[in-house]
């Protein structure tokens, strides 16, 4: 995956009749934690990961930092996000706790979503921002390839025990990755749960009309 794909661009789409296909999978992508084997491997995986480097990236510092942890190394991360959790959500129930150990352990791959800050003209909470778009690629291709995932974050995410045994800089999450089961997919290719029309605004004054021609469904034609 390391050269560009020759694939000529494809034509801007006006209309959706008869091209539903092109917006698919990400109108219908959905998040699980109801995972099973097989996680992607190989090329494939190769191929998901590096979609996360097409993530806007201003300034060109790539600081996302991505670890793959699966078979046995999830016991030792389930340890070690743990023990993080114990250092920075003191309250946190032991129910809990062992709940997220299961998950950890249960996920046929994980994802650690980590990133090197750097010093410079670039804010950043701009190469924050970068990091979170590369993680949406990615959960945007695991559903593409017939995989799926879920994003989990918290405070124990800032855990400097938890980044060493990662050997990242810094963490914005874990990825659980895997394959939904029957019952997920059925649950998560459901209607949406808002409507477009909740929270989109044609034009910079909400008192003025649309002028843009809708369809019956209030969505631009």
């Amino acid at each position: 995956m390391s050269e560009p794909r020759a694939n000529p661009p494809s034509p801007p789409v006006t209309s959706l009749k008869g091209a539903d296909h092109v917006l698919a999978p990400l109108l219908d992508r959905f998040s699980t934690a109801e995972l099973t084997e097989p996680a992607p491997q190989g090329a494939v995986l190769e191929a998901v990961l590096t979609t996360a480097l097409r993530a806007p990236d201003h300034g060109h510092l790539q600081p996302w930092r991505l670890v793959v942890v699966q078979g046995g190394e999830r016991a030792e991360l389930a340890a070690a996000s743990d023990a993080a959790i114990a250092r920075t959500m003191a309250g946190a129930p032991a129910s809990k706790r062992q709940k997220w150990r299961e998950r950890l352990l249960k996920a046929p791959m994980v994802l650690a979503l980590g990133w090197a800050p750097q010093e410079g003209r670039i804010p950043e909470d701009e190469q924050l921002l970068s990091v979170g778009a590369g993680a949406m690629n990615l959960l945007n291709a695991l559903f593409m390839t017939g995989y799926g995932g879920q994003w989990v974050s918290g405070p124990w995410c800032q855990d400097a025990g938890l980044c060493r045994a990662l050997n990242v800089p810094a963490l914005v999450g874990l990825m659980l990755v895997g394959t939904p089961t029957v019952e997920a997919r059925q649950r998560g290719l459901r209607k949406l749960r808002t409507a477009p029309k909740d929270f989109i605004q044609y034009g910079l004054n909400p008192a003025i009309p649309n002028k843009t021609t809708q369809t019956s469904k209030g969505v631009p034609a």
